[in-house]
This record gives structure tokens, C-alpha cells and sequence, in this order.
């Protein structure tokens, strides 16, 4: 039977973790509206870019998220060296990753002109670009430090530097788009040139606190920079899977709105009201995945398979009950949601509105499914299995739910609400397939 002792220890690294995710994804919501102040062209500019360069770091992202995975197992053991020796081999890689995204980054625009761009949103969209290229650099060297603080168990220290790296965007976000505060108006380039600027004071300031913090220092002594690397391909071998997964679970639901798109307006903006919730609430359950792997990678790095085994059951437990009272919310108060979005009294879209109100009703369902699925994905992703994760979620979402989803659709009574009827049949699926893997882990301990 589960304990406290259970639960707390997971808690504490997971709560920092959420909270961190929300203030980051209010980023994003500060730089829409920013854009949208200097017009349409702008806004549609800039949100093309966002969406380029944040589907490619999200590959990136699961790349430098094994360090924590790697870091976690070696914690656990009470291996500083090899701590150091995965920071090292980690940083070297940050370095020679830096360089193709750069390239990448700055000449974008081909890519736009491919997909049928206009010129005008094109030459909107390279000095973003350009600036952007200046700052993958620092977001990566970043990336790689907070993972490293979230492997041995600080996610407060995590947490704490969200916190100065968010309102720093913001600030410089806001003074070189609009000339605030005696900065040149830079306009939609302003938004590049805030998040290299941000990124270099956040990473620098992050790197000198870890290299001066006694905490800390005993792996920096360790630290041999021109060693020979000997952990960059199981780097990649666990992180590059979780990467290339979030990227396709990101053009699953991409692909979704462009085919409710095809089927009417009020069902694509019914079905945005929807992704907004699931995007920012799926936070908790992401973090919770996360809190999983590492508080996991301690104790099997420890040999302690039994405790880490609990500490998965605790963290679904918690997820799941957490996404039971947001489902309550999305069941009992629908149109308060919406709400948010539209002023329903004013909206004389009765269509959108029911819509709506379908897609956050079955979208509960979807994500309670949702909150065992990723938590999951932390039980396997602690012993460094991610290629299970990345097939079991090509094969339910992309060659299940996607398909049956069309079906159901466009030839069935049950309409556009079946794709997340079928959404929710993937997920299902997806459990019992990581289920199944896990106990078939657990059975070799």
C-alpha cells in the first residue's frame, strides 16, 4: 500500500516543475499579443516562425532531456564523475548542434516559399529568423544546465530561473517590437532579438550560479573538458526518440485543426478553444511525467526497483486525479470556458458555441487517458526506453485515431467530435501497450 513517503518525494520535485511549465507557457500568450498589436501581416509572420522554430527545438528538447535521465541514474548511484562526465559530453554536444540550427535557423525562408508563402510575410519573417539563429546557441547550453539541476533532483533552483528568464522576454520582448523605453522598435524582429538577448543573460547568469555554488562545484572539479566523450550516442539514443515523439504529437494535433479546418470555421475555432486547454493544462501532466523519470532514475540507480515502482504509481495516482477534477470543470462549466475566449452573450455563432462545447466535453475524457499515457512515458523513459514510446505513438495517433477520426467525421452521425473520440481510443490503446512493456521491464529486475 502506497504511503506519504511515497508521494512527498515525488511532489516536491514535481510541483516546482508545473510551475515553471505554466509560467514558460505564458510566454507564448504574451508574445501573441504583442504581434497582434502591430497588425495581421505581422501576427501571421511571426506566428509562422514560432511554429517552425519551436517544432524543430522541440526535437531538440527531448534530445538534451536524457540528461536528466542520464544524470538521475548516476545521482542515484552516487557517481559524481560520472555526473561530470555526462554534463561535459552534453555541453559538447549543445556546442555541435548549435551550429546546424544556426545554419538552419537563418535561411528558413526557402522552407516558407515552399509552402506557398507570400513575399510580404517572407520578408517579415527573416529578420526573426535571423535574430532567432543567434539565440539556439544559448538556449541550448540552457536546456543542457536545467536538465543537468533537474537530474539531481533541484527542480526549485529549475524553477527559480523560469522565473528570471520569463519576465526578462517579456520586458526585452515588448521594448525592441514596440521602441519602449528608449530601445529601437524593432517590430516582429524585436520578438527574435528579446529571446536572444534573455536566453544569453538567463544561460550566462545560470552557468556562473552553478560554477560558484558550493552544491555544485565538486562536478565543475571533475569536470574534464578535453576528455575523451563517451556518452553523446546514449544522449541521443535516449532523448532523440522523445523528441521526434513530442514533434509528432504536436503535427497530430497541427494536422487535426488544418482537417477541422476543411469542415467549417465554427468547428476550427471551437476546436482552438479546446487545444488551448489541453495544450496548457497537459503542463501537469508533462511535469508529473518528468518528476517520474528522475525520482525513479535515483532509486534504480540506488537498486531500488521496488521504491522507484512506487514512485510511478504515485505520480499516475496524482495525475490522474488532478486531470478528474479538470474534466469536472470541462463537463459542469463549458460555456464559462469558452467564455474566456468569446463573449457568448455578444457571439452570434450558436454553431461554434456547441461545437465548442462537444470538443471540451470528450476532450476531458481524452485527457484523464492522457494523464496515464505521459506518465507512463516517464516509467518507461526512467529506464532510458523511449523508441517504444516514439512507435506505440506513430502507430495509435497517426495510424489509428487520425484515420478513424476522418471516418468518423465525415461519414458518420457523430461529426467533427470524432476526432477526439478517436483521439481518445489512441490513448487508450497507448496504455495498454506501455503497460504491457513496463511489467515486461519490471519481470527482468
Amino acid at each position: 500500500m502506497l504511503s506519504r513517503n511515497d508521494f512527498y518525494p515525488l511532489w516536491r520535485l514535481a510541483i516546482p516543475l508545473v510551475l515553471s511549465g505554466l509560467v514558460e507557457s505564458s510566454l507564448g500568450l504574451t508574445n501573441t499579443l504583442f504581434l497582434s498589436r502591430l497588425g495581421p501581416a505581422d501576427l501571421a509572420a511571426g506566428a509562422l516562425v514560432i511554429w517552425f522554430f519551436c517544432t524543430l527545438m522541440v526535437i531538440v528538447w527531448g534530445v538534451f532531456s536524457g540528461v536528466s535521465v542520464l544524470v538521475s541514474h548516476r545521482y542515484g548511484a552516487e557517481d559524481a564523475r560520472g555526473i561530470a562526465a555526462i554534463l561535459r559530453d552534453a555541453i559538447w554536444l549543445a556546442i555541435l548542434l548549435a551550429i546546424p540550427l544556426f545554419i538552419l535557423t537563418w535561411n528558413l525562408a526557402p522552407v516558407f516559399i515552399w509552402f506557398g508563402q507570400s513575399p510580404q510575410m517572407i520578408s517579415k519573417a527573416i529578420p526573426y529568423m535571423h535574430a532567432l539563429a543567434f539565440a539556439v546557441f544559448p538556449d541550448l547550453v540552457g536546456l543542457t544546465l536545467m536538465q543537468f539541476l533537474i537530474g539531481l533532483g533541484k527542480t526549485r533552483t529549475n524553477l527559480f530561473f523560469s522565473l528570471i528568464w520569463v519576465p526578462l522576454s517579456i520586458f526585452f520582448n515588448y521594448a525592441l517590437m514596440f521602441g519602449a523605453w528608449g530601445f529601437p522598435a524593432l517590430g516582429v524582429a524585436g520578438l527574435g532579438w528579446g529571446a536572444c538577448i534573455s536566453f544569453w543573460i538567463t544561460s550566462l547568469g545560470l552557468g556562473i550560479y552553478l560554477f560558484l555554488h558550493p552544491a555544485y562545484r565538486r562536478y565543475w572539479r571533475l569536470l574534464k573538458i578535453f576528455a575523451k566523450v563517451q556518452h553523446i550516442w546514449e544522449l541521443t539514443k535516449v532523448g532523440l526518440p522523445m523528441g521526434l515523439m513530442y514533434s509528432l504529437e504536436i503535427g497530430y494535433f497541427f494536422t487535426l485543426s488544418l482537417m477541422m479546418g476543411k469542415i467549417g470555421l465554427d468547428q476550427l475555432d471551437g476546436n482552438q478553444i479546446a487545444l488551448q486547454y489541453l495544450g496548457f493544462l497537459s503542463t501537469f501532466s508533462f511535469s508529473m511525467a518528468q518528476a517520474i523519470t528522475v525520482r525513479m532514475g535515483h532509486e534504480l540507480g540506488a537498486k531500488n526497483p521496488s521504491i522507484a515502482h512506487r514512485a510511478a504509481l504515485s505520480g499516475m495516482i496524482t495525475a490522474f486525479c488532478f486531470m478528474s477534477l479538470i474534466a469536472v470543470v470541462y463537463w459542469v462549466f463549458p460555456l464559462f470556458l469558452i467564455g474566456l475566449d468569446f463573449n457568448i452573450a455578444e457571439l452570434n455563432r450558436p454553431e461554434l458555441v456547441r461545437s465548442a462545447e462537444k470538443f471540451l466535453a470528450v476532450m476531458g475524457i481524452f485527457q484523464l487517458l492522457e494523464s496515464i499515457r505521459l506518465t507512463l512515458f516517464g516509467t518507461l523513459r526512467a529506464h532510458k526506453d523511449t523508441k517504444f514510446t516514439l512507435m506505440t505513438t506513430v502507430f495509435c495517433f497517426w495510424g489509428i485515431a487520425l484515420p478513424m477520426g476522418y471516418y468518423l467525421a465525415k461519414h458518420s452521425f457523430i461529426g467533427p467530435v470524432g476526432f477526439w473520440w478517436a483521439a481518445s481510443l489512441g490513448a487508450l490503446i497507448n496504455i495498454f501497450l506501455l503497460s504491457f512493456r513496463y511489467q515486461k521491464i519490471r519481470q527482468k529486475q
